[in-house]
């Protein structure tokens, strides 16, 4: 079975450190099966800077995991960055967004991983809970 490739947002980010967050569990599990090659696991830095803001040291736990890579917080992300945020989005959300959306590189675009998808509503991608509601 492959899984999609997914985008974790600041709260995933969080879920990931944390063993008593309720979502750790399901977030971990998207983790095993990335190691195991059956998906992939992106986080943008922005989003991993947003998480250790609130839970400090999440932002090293995720970028110490092997199979989860980091997306730069380059010239573009801060100009798509702004746009997003002109429209209402938050930070972490518009860089989560920005890296899920389709490339020519990813046409399918990416999935969200978040606890809040309801963050992303109108944003042009597929957001969902760890549990897998939508």
């Amino acid at each position: 079975m492959t899984l999609p490739e997914v985008v974790l947002d600041d709260t995933t980010v969080r879920a990931l450190f944390e063993p008593k967050n309720p979502a750790n569990q399901a977030v971990t599990q998207f983790y095993v099966e990335a190691s195991f090659g059956h998906g992939r696991m992106v986080a943008p830095a922005l989003c991993l800077v947003i998480a250790d803001l609130t839970a400090e040291g999440a932002a090293g736990h995720a970028t110490s995991r092997r199979f989860l890579t980091v997306e730069a917080f380059d010239s573009e992300a801060v100009t798509d960055g702004v746009r997003l945020v002109e429209d209402g989005y938050t930070w972490s959300a518009s860089q989560a967004i920005r890296a899920a959306r389709p490339t020519a590189e990813r046409p399918d675009g990416r999935v969200v991983l978040t606890l809040t998808p309801d963050a992303y509503e109108d944003a042009g991608v597929i957001a969902v809970h760890p549990d897998g509601t939508a």
